[in-house]
């Protein structure tokens, strides 16, 4: 089963969210200096609960990759239906 995963990380300018896929794992990379990391931390449980309804780690990074100011800003993910 896919799962997915969230660390904080200095990243270089410009950057403050990367998506990674490795292995069935989603891996959201967020920068400390921008983001907050409760906001991340619900962002990765949302995720992994859309997740765990059969949605695999690069169905789910194609959807966050049209998503990237929620993840900064804070605001709620739209994730569609499973």
């Amino acid at each position: 089963m896919d799962s997915v995963t969230h660390e904080l990380a200095e990243l270089d300018e410009g950057v403050p969210v990367m998506l990674v896929v490795l292995c069935g794992r989603l891996v959201l990379v967020g920068d400390p200096r921008v983001l907050s990391a409760d906001h991340f931390a619900r962002h990765a449980a949302d995720v992994r609960a859309w997740m765990a309804g059969g949605v695999d780690a690069n169905r789910a990074a194609d959807v966050l990759a049209g998503q990237i100011e929620c993840l900064i800003k804070g605001e709620p993910l739209a994730l569609p239906a499973r």
